[in-house]
């Protein structure tokens, strides 16, 4: 009977020790994770700074990198389907490319919009382009929803975001909100 006692106690103190272990392990290996993650993160995405180059599919699979726009000025817009004050925006985006795609600035020539979706949903992000009228060609995810490897290499942290990047690639402006982004794009027009 006594050895039938040690054995469950052992067996017991055995199972702990395991599941501690692994528990630990899976908790460790999610730290080390977002920690590695982290890194990736480019902690000089400021203003006066070179654009990291996002490199993403598209809606069909297609792979499209951000340098590709080079010359142009370029609207990094990071936004989901899921994120209402993204949807509100929308329409505000859609009037800016309309009335400055063709135009000539100081910092580039014509512009683009380079949509990066946060979206898990691959049905859900192509209906909202298209419930929205988002017609520009540059639109993007991994959908990996937070764990985007464009939101990491951008620190974003909150949607909508946007950032104005010059026909170089350099940063120009970010977080601009309403028609503070329009005023921007004013300034630098060439008439």
């Amino acid at each position: 009977m006594k050895n039938k006692i040690y054995f469950i106690i052992a067996f017991f103190i055995i199972f702990l020790g395991l599941t501690s272990f692994v528990v630990f392990n899976t908790d460790y290996q999610k730290k080390y994770k977002w920690k590695q993650q982290q890194k990736r993160a480019v902690t000089g995405v400021n203003v006066g700074n070179l654009s990291p180059n996002i490199i993403s599919k598209t809606i069909n699979d297609k792979k499209i990198k951000l340098s590709d726009l080079r010359g142009k000025v370029v609207i990094i817009d990071f936004w989901a389907s899921w994120c209402k004050p993204c949807r509100i925006k929308n329409p505000h985006l859609v009037s800016i490319y309309k009335k400055y795609n063709k135009s000539k600035f100081d910092i580039g020539e014509g512009l683009e919009i380079f949509s990066v979706s946060l979206d898990k949903n691959k049905n859900q992000w192509e209906k909202a382009i298209k419930d929205d009228n988002l017609y520009w060609d540059y639109h993007v995810s991994d959908l990996k929803g937070w764990e985007s490897d464009a939101a990491f290499l951008y620190n974003i942290r909150s949607i909508p975001s946007i950032l104005v990047i010059d026909k170089n690639g350099f940063i120009q402006a970010k977080n601009l909100r309403g028609n503070s982004l329009e005023d921007f794009l004013k300034q630098h027009v060439v008439k």
